[in-house]
């Protein structure tokens, strides 16, 4: 690995973040879209963006393993609402570096289904289904990950307050060699303080997978700057709860929705109230 390539990883957030500030201004009046990032939390939220929006995420993260070298990844999601109610997303772990290795990390694609949307007094519901596939080739030191990938997701509105629940079974082999099963969880709050600012807390947990990725868990804080409603760029740290796993996580990243490809935008009453009510 060249220093050209460490420093190219290391240019791809703040490429991220002012790809945003300068996109979000521009379309902000033109349509109510808003983003609704999954990433850089575990938990994501129950609802979809419109029918015909096309959403993109990515950044870059930094993480600390005890008796290990310090690695830096660059993940991606991309979603695309086919309806109001039914999403497919392809994303990634995207190029992960780790001393003088480049790979690039399991991948995988899924469908997601809302459920119900949010009531007077009850949640939005969502399960999505999917599957993780290798990228690379194995090797003494990377085996891909592959196997089956589900989640059920519960999110509610209370002012400039919500909250997202979600649990999740895998079933997964990696290097083609054994069938495991994990379940995880996280709930995660975030407030809007401003339109523009808002803050995220998450606590999750993951039971142990095979012996080389044991149980996992952490508090995860971060903050949003959302220059318009489109783009929402993220900022802020994990720690770890199991100090056998990793230590810290140190993040940043943007997401970025594009106007409807297809499909009608709603009335502005609807649209102003859906802005009120959502906090990030």
């Amino acid at each position: 690995m060249t220093l050209n390539s460490r420093e190219s990883l290391r240019t791809v957030c703040p490429t991220m973040v002012l790809l945003g500030a300068m996109l979000g201004p521009a379309v902000a009046h033109a349509d109510p879209v808003q983003t609704l990032p999954c990433r850089p939390t575990i938990a994501c939220t129950a609802d979809l963006v419109p029918a015909g929006v096309f959403e993109v995420e990515a950044g870059a993260f930094t993480r600390s393993v005890p008796d290990a070298s310090t690695a830096l990844s660059a993940p991606f999601l991309a979603k695309l609402s086919v309806t109001d109610w039914l999403q497919v997303q392809l994303g990634s772990a995207g190029l992960t570096l780790t001393d003088d290795r480049l790979v690039v990390d399991v991948g995988y694609a899924l469908a997601k289904v809302r459920l119900a949307p949010q009531g007077s007094w009850s949640p939005s519901l969502a399960l999505s289904v999917g599957g993780a596939f290798g990228v690379a080739q194995g090797s003494q030191w990377y085996q891909p990950v592959e196997g089956l990938q589900t989640a059920l997701y519960a999110a509610r509105d209370i002012g400039s307050f919500h909250l997202d629940l979600n649990v999740g079974y895998n079933a997964l082999t990696a290097g083609g060699v054994g069938l495991t099963h994990s379940f995880w969880a996280a709930a995660s709050t975030s407030v809007a303080w401003t339109r523009a600012f808002g803050t995220f807390h998450e606590l999750y947990y993951f039971s142990p997978q095979t012996a080389d990725a044991p149980r996992d868990g952490g508090f995860l804080v971060g903050a949003t700057i959302s220059p318009s409603t489109r783009v929402m760029i993220d900022v802020g740290g994990d720690v770890a709860l199991f100090q056998s796993s990793r230590t810290f996580n140190a993040f940043v990243g943007v997401t970025v929705a594009t106007e409807r490809l297809w499909g009608a935008a709603p009335s502005p009453a609807l649209a102003r109230a859906t802005r009120s009510n959502r906090s990030l």
